[in-house]
């Protein structure tokens, strides 16, 4: 493949990425809405629980970093969150002993409280152990919140709130959802501790 044709494709790999920026944009009132339901969830002493496999197993972990650690405001409290994919011993356990379409759900019924938030990220939106995660944390009436792409349909039956990127390509998806986790994030702690540190 020559530099011009790689090119090409490079520029229309950046005009696809750009176009799911634009998207997440205009979803900007309904990611303000998720905010909002988390921040009140962690008034009220409440904790987020997030999960997904590969790529979305980092994102996962890398969401519940931002909220226990910090994001934009640097000396803050840490707020609860648990990445289910962290425990690899209890994960792989569960797996083994029970399946894997029943990962998270085994371990969300552990963990999973009435008013927390539950975050399943599924690029397709078919992984079945993310939609009995969701499935569990809705009979335990939790938050469910779902990160999904534009072919999933499976999803939405379990989510109160379900952002779906509006494309198949699984690396545009799942820069969609950095850039849409990111924004909630963000809110989070502006609505917790406003603008600057605490």
């Amino acid at each position: 493949m020559d530099t011009v044709r790689i090119t090409t494709w490079l520029a229309q790999q950046a005009r696809d990425a750009r176009d799911v920026s634009c998207a997440v944009e205009e979803q900007a009132g309904y990611l303000a809405e998720i905010a909002v339901r988390i921040a009140a969830a962690y008034w009220d002493g409440k904790k987020v629980i997030l999960f997904g496999n590969g790529g979305s197993a980092a994102t996962a972990e890398h969401f519940a970093t931002e909220l226990t650690g910090k994001f934009y405001v640097q000396d803050r409290a840490p707020l609860p969150a648990i990445a289910l994919t962290a425990n690899t011993a209890q994960l792989t356990a569960i797996a083994n002993d029970y399946g894997y379409e029943h990962t998270f759900a085994r371990m969300l019924g552990g963990v999973a409280h009435s008013g927390d938030i539950v975050i399943g990220i599924s690029t397709s939106g078919q992984s079945a152990n993310v939609l009995r995660g969701l499935e569990t944390g809705q009979r335990r009436h939790a938050i469910t919140v779902g990160f999904t792409g534009a072919a999933s349909e499976e999803m939405e039956v379990y989510c109160d709130y379900l952002i779906r990127i509006p494309s198949t390509d699984v690396a545009r998806i799942q820069e969609g959802h950095d850039l849409c986790g990111h924004l909630v994030l963000a809110a989070v702690e502006r609505l917790i501790f406003g603008n600057g540190s605490t």
